[in-house]
């Protein structure tokens, strides 16, 4: 049987020495590089997040005020103290992120840059621990190649742009799996390794599919290593039952909300139908057009950039290497990764509509980990041909590598900076509640109602972010509230003014795009 776990030269030191994995030379250049990955990871995360995305989603809104309103009452918006599961919007939101953006907002505000830079900064950490995990399977040319990789992937470069929970899933779960690997030799790491899996149920909906199934394969994969520590297995399993509690009980009391409704068994595609579906669906994320040119493909612009995929071209080549070497190579090591590769589709093969690439987030690692071994097998043929200098080999293949991942970097950044132009409206980021907020809170003792127009997934949350001290009289609604007995200022879309009443503009909201998103104006 090859190596299990690799034994690998990484850069941090105080924490890798401790795990046994700091050795060999290069070290120097290792933590340069990696340092360098990591500052370009938050660079491409951390910019202009305010402005794009552009808008603020409610579901960002949400995190944002009751991390707001636990972080100054201890309570969240239902009065709820400390709670485990945030309820909103008919489900319960998993608590992480929330917790998590508090220091964040208490820095910077209720803004929608602190919430945004929540995700940016799990997204930038994921980078990091995607290099711990690569290099604890593969050594760190792969650990590097996989960091870099996924500092540059689409996919993941979009979602760590956003104030969406999803993003904090892949850190928690690739933290878990390295401690795991780490465990096999260091004991005390396993139970590292089973609090932080847990904290993973409490990211994102898909952790509680992927890590059940990877828990279970771990186990029977390296059964024999787990043996012996089975008393202290006994003992982790008992702090597993405690931790786990809440969700269990959230999970039985029906608090996967609109998760439930969006699956294919709630989906009108019957007994025979439902497998079929997911079958298709399961296949669907590795197809070109998710993969490369289309993405999603949906109506819900929020989820993805118009015209581009989630990987750049050259890497679907590097990840069909690399699943071929992995299945050649047939270890323990490359059989995780295989493993991990077969059931990243399975949150999204589940859902009522695939491809869908927020449900299955963590194929963002785990593609970028597989291009990078993909790599490293191909440095590996062409170091024959080199006679053996494995240096050269390293540095073509890594030469090649970095140039057509920032050609393709280019491509993207440049479609980003046009998002704006087409992902603002109703299917995008619903841009406009800020500036009509603002205009409310200013004028709110001149008016009795200030009506914000009603057609968003949820208005009223918006009117809680930008006036969290409140904003009196601020309520969602349409023209069905004119009264004309009462002082009253609304901001409508104009498809939602109703023909033949007369009013006043006092102000407009537009989109990007030059768009009419809002009238502001007085009934006359």
């Amino acid at each position: 049987m090859a190596t299990e776990v690799a034994s690998v030269d990484v850069g941090i030191e105080s924490m890798m020495t401790r795990w046994g994995l700091l050795r060999g030379r290069g070290r120097l250049a290792t933590v340069v590089l990696l340092v360098g990955i990591v500052v370009l990871a938050g660079v491409l995360r951390m910019t202009d997040l305010a402005e794009n995305p552009p808008g603020f989603y409610a579901d960002e809104a949400s995190v944002g005020y009751n991390a707001y309103t636990v972080l100054h009452t201890g309570r969240d918006e239902r009065g709820l103290l400390l709670p485990i599961f945030f309820p909103a919007f008919g489900e319960h939101r998993p608590p992480v992120f929330v917790y998590s953006a508090m220091p964040f907002i208490g820095a910077l505000g209720l803004t929608e840059t602190a919430v945004r830079l929540t995700g940016a900064t799990y997204g930038t950490l994921t980078v990091l621990a995607v290099f711990l995990l690569a290099s604890t399977l593969f050594g760190k040319r792969v650990g590097l190649g996989a960091a870099f990789l996924l500092a540059v992937t689409p996919w993941h470069i979009h979602y760590s742009r956003t104030g969406f929970e999803l993003i904090t899933f892949p850190f928690f779960f690739s933290i878990a799996i390295t401690l795991f690997l780490v465990g096999l030799n260091r004991p005390r790491m396993l139970a590292a390794s089973v609090i932080v899996g847990v904290v993973t149920l409490y990211t994102y909906w898909s952790a509680w599919l992927m890590v059940p199934l990877t828990v279970a394969g771990l186990a029977l994969l390296y059964r024999d290593r787990l043996v012996a520590h089975r008393r202290s297995l006994a003992r982790m399993g008992i702090i597993v039952g405690v931790l786990a509690i809440p969700f269990v009980v959230n999970l039985v009391t029906g608090g996967v909300g609109r998760l439930e409704h969006s699956s294919v068994i709630a989906s009108d595609a019957g007994v025979l139908g439902a497998p079929l579906r997911v079958i298709s669906g399961y296949f669907s994320y590795f197809s070109l057009s998710f993969l490369v040119s289309e993405g999603d493909q949906g109506p819900i612009l929020r989820h993805y950039l118009p015209g581009h995929g989630q990987l750049y071209g050259f890497m679907v080549v590097l990840v069909i290497v690399g699943a071929i070497r992995a299945a050649v190579r047939h270890d323990r090591a490359a059989l995780v990764l295989l493993g991990l590769l077969l059931m990243y589709p399975l949150p999204g093969a589940l859902s009522d509509s695939s491809p869908i690439s927020s449900r299955t987030i963590f194929g963002s690692v785990v593609l970028a980990m597989t291009a990078a071994y993909g790599a490293a097998g191909l440095a590996s043929l062409l170091t024959g041909r080199l006679r053996r200098q494995r240096w050269a080999a390293d540095a073509v293949v890594a030469m090649a590598v970095v140039a057509l991942a920032l050609w393709g970097l280019g491509g993207y950044v440049r479609g980003y900076e046009e998002y704006p132009e087409v992902a603002a409206g109703f299917w995008g980021w619903q841009s406009g509640p800020r500036e009509v907020v603002g205009t409310f809170a200013e004028a709110q003792d001149e008016y009795d109602d200030l009506v914000l127009d009603w057609e968003f997934n949820s208005a009223d949350i918006f009117l809680k972010f930008y006036a969290p001290d409140g904003c009196d009289g601020c309520v969602s609604g349409g023209m069905n509230l004119l009264d004309r007995t009462r002082r009253q200022l609304f901001a409508l879309k104009p498809e939602h003014i109703t023909a033949g009443v007369e009013y006043e503009v006092l102000g407009v909201v537009d989109y990007p795009n030059g768009q009419r998103a809002f009238v502001i104006f007085e009934v006359q």
